[in-house]
């Protein structure tokens, strides 16, 4: 259900949000839990959201010459990158600096709107065993929610069936224009990624990859540790994880996050204090206008 991750936050960050590391005040309520889930999951769209455009243009640091400013149709970066992204990279060699300029309002071939900036700073082509970028976004924004990213990630090779392997480190605030603070989701995690196919291509409609890791996430002065329990399973041509269970975990309740056994159907089920209910996915906000088996996307703004 959850489309690919790409460059996915997978920022093997120097600094970590000391927020999300303080000792959390639990004083939650099942409603609250709740609305943890839902939030969990949102974040996790927008971590994809950028994912994908991140895993396009890191190719563009070997491709692009020192100064060299593109902006129109990216056709080589396939069919659902931004055509008004503007991509620009620095430097003569590593390290080299690819920005992704949104400006006031960009919006892609499924509706979805960013605003702002990204940089990636590469010591390496990505490609590359033991190459790492690190990920910094500027004024950003997606629909209209404000996010805040910085990542490192870190090609680790390949793992014993020869598949490519990624450590990612990953801090981002996920809020909305008005809201307070305490509403703001504060998300920490370290995570693998391991590339099934599409690592080697711009075009994220090929990407299948797994991911699975650990954190926190935070929402007001309530944290929770978060921990994949089983593998998700990415696949471009879904806007959510196919398949994958996370759990949230605090000092007095848990919630458990099941994605299903691999069928692109718009619902996780959500068991909370041993109840069980179904979260539609579709009617998340900066969810639902993702794309989900080829339906037709809904703009959130």
């Amino acid at each position: 259900m959850s489309p690919k991750p790409h460059l996915f936050f997978t920022l093997m960050g120097s600094t970590v949000l000391s927020a999300c590391l303080q000792r959390p005040d639990n004083s939650s309520s099942s409603g609250t839990i709740r609305g943890i889930a839902e939030r969990e999951v949102e974040a996790l769209a927008a971590v994809r959201v950028l994912e994908e455009d991140l895993d396009a243009v890191r190719f563009a640091a070997d491709l692009f010459a020192p100064g060299m400013m593109v902006s129109g149709p990216h056709l080589f970066f396939g069919p659902e990158f931004p055509p008004c992204a503007e991509i620009s990279v620095s430097g003569t060699s590593y390290p080299r600096e690819v920005r992704v300029r949104y400006g006031d309002g960009c919006e892609d071939r499924l509706g979805r709107v960013r605003r702002g900036s990204l940089s990636l700073v590469l010591n390496d082509a990505l490609e590359r065993t033991g190459a790492r970028c690190e990920i910094q976004s500027e004024n950003l924004s997606l629909g209209n929610h404000n996010f805040v990213l910085h990542a490192l990630v870190q090609n680790t090779g390949q793992d014993e069936e020869g598949r490519r392997t990624m450590w990612v480190r990953s801090e981002s605030i996920l809020g909305t224009p008005g809201e307070q603070d305490s509403l703001s989701i504060v998300r920490t995690c370290e995570e693998k990624k391991v590339w099934i196919r599409g690592f080697d291509t711009p075009d994220i409609s090929d990407d299948r990859f797994l991911r699975s890791g650990k954190g926190f996430i935070r929402q007001g002065k309530v944290q929770y540790e978060l921990e994949t329990t089983k593998e998700l399973l990415v696949d471009g041509s879904c806007s959510y994880p196919l398949q994958g269970i996370i759990r949230l975990r605090s000092e007095t309740e848990e919630v458990i996050i099941d994605f299903g056994d691999g069928a692109c159907d718009e619902q996780a089920i959500v068991v909370q204090s041993g109840n069980r209910h179904v979260l539609d996915l579709g009617s998340i906000p900066l969810v639902m206008n993702v794309r989900v088996g080829g339906k037709t996307p809904v703009l959130v703004e």
